[in-house]
């Protein structure tokens, strides 16, 4: 869901504040989870079998504010490689 923030700030007009405030959330009630960049070509591979995608793109459900989504946004890998980047820089102190 961090990832999915940090996409929806990028992409879809989150502000860095609510932004924030979804990172303080999810931070207080889910432990930090670990994990490498090793795993990244596994992950995109899961993620092209999800219903939302189209035509090999990867669709994503993105707030443009907190309560309220697009849906059928369509993010690049480069994309969600820099957003799992986000979360490792986020939880790696």
């Amino acid at each position: 869901m961090i990832c999915e923030g940090y996409l929806s700030h990028k992409l879809n007009g989150l502000s860095l504040d609510e932004l924030n405030d979804l990172i303080a959330t999810f931070r207080r009630y889910f432990e930090d989870y670990t994990f490498s960049s090793a795993i990244d070509t596994t992950l995109l591979d899961l993620m092209r079998n999800d219903k939302k995608n189209l035509s090999n793109q990867i669709g994503f459900a993105l707030l443009d504010k907190i309560g309220s989504c697009q849906y059928d946004i369509f993010v690049s890998e480069d994309d969600i490689i820099e957003s799992l980047d986000f979360y490792r820089e986020l939880t790696a102190g």
